[in-house]
């Protein structure tokens, strides 16, 4: 399901409101908050908004599924638009979420080699989104929607789970090879600086501040 928790007392978190599966409408594979509202993707059926002005009384705004399935998604705002990018089975796919109760998709962008996209990260700008896929790291030029387009890749690692983004760095998770240290000053060609490998498998990466935190078969 999809919660609303209160973590004020970090010891002692707290559930303000709730929407269960069975609300949704499925399991929930990932969220992204933006605003007033939550977008909540439901496995391979689409996409569900829930209003959350009022944490302790959560509402789904769109009526039905929105036509963007995925694993994962960001948010950005751009002129006053809201939009989504959402890594979806082969694509990414970009999604005008201005009016809540009718996402829009935009455009389809295809990863080459039929490769399978996993998860997406954005650059502080929101113009361009690095895509974490099976056969690597893909840059697209997401500055124009409905024009978007494939600048760059790197593919010298592979099964890539998870990607952040901060400042010219990507940070890369990788189901076999640890996670990866990416130089993205140059947009269109991002360069391997390092690794770090401890021979667990890593699903997920965040990086807040100077610490980086993984989660992996071992732990977090």
């Amino acid at each position: 399901g999809f919660f609303a928790v209160d973590v004020t007392d970090a010891t002692t978190p707290s559930i303000l409101d709730s929407i269960n599966s069975a609300g949704l409408g499925g399991t929930p594979s990932d969220a992204v908050v933006a605003g007033n509202y939550a977008y909540v993707l439901i496995n391979a059926l689409g996409l569900v908004v829930v209003d959350i002005t009022d944490p302790a009384s959560l509402s789904i705004a769109n009526a039905g599924y929105a036509p963007a399935a995925g694993t994962a998604l960001e948010a950005f705002d751009r002129a006053g638009n809201r939009y989504l990018a959402i890594a979806s089975g082969r694509n990414l796919l970009l999604v005008d979420a201005t009016s809540p109760a009718a996402p829009a998709l935009m455009q389809t962008v295809s990863l080459p080699n039929f490769d399978t996209a996993v998860d997406v990260a954005l650059s502080s700008d929101g113009q361009t989104a690095y895509v974490a896929g099976n056969g690597g790291l893909y840059v697209v030029n997401i500055s124009s929607i409905g024009n978007a387009f494939i600048v760059g890749a790197s593919t010298d690692v592979t099964s890539l789970q998870s990607v952040a983004v901060i400042g010219s760095y990507v940070y890369a998770a990788s189901s076999n090879n640890g996670m990866q240290v990416y130089n993205i000053v140059d947009g269109t060609d991002p360069q391997m600086l390092g690794a770090y490998v401890n021979g667990d498998s890593f699903s997920a990466v965040k990086v807040v501040g100077a610490q980086i935190y993984l989660m992996g078969d071992g732990g977090i």
